[in-house]
């Protein structure tokens, strides 16, 4: 049995067409499979995320703001000695009543 194995490879490696066809087999064995990967690209870019962040800056320096408006206004009216200072209608009846231009004036 070896001995046939040992004279087929002889008359195969000899014969110039079955040497081809044996090294195409060969070859064909010796390469790694190929996968399509299919690449996604990430939703978060650097661009998406830096927009993002102004965003975030704006609508937090103005929820900010408002939050240190709210506690001006209950400062004052609690200074006036009002009853309800912690009703936001209350509140905003003060920020209606008030004179734009005379936000920082003393009498």
């Amino acid at each position: 049995m070896r001995a046939t194995a040992i004279t087929e490879a002889f008359l195969t490696l000899n014969n110039p067409a079955k040497r081809a066809q044996y090294d195409k087999t060969l070859l064909v064995r010796t390469q790694p499979p190929v996968y399509n990967v299919e690449t996604v690209d990430p939703f978060w870019t650097l661009p998406k995320l830096f927009v993002l962040l102004v965003i975030m800056l704006v609508f937090g320096g103005a929820f900010y703001k408002y939050n240190k408006d709210q506690a001006k206004l209950e400062a004052e009216c609690n200074r006036n000695r009002g009853t309800d200072c912690g009703n936001p209608e209350v509140l905003r009846y003060i920020e209606s009543t008030k004179i734009p231009g005379l936000l920082f004036a003393r009498f």
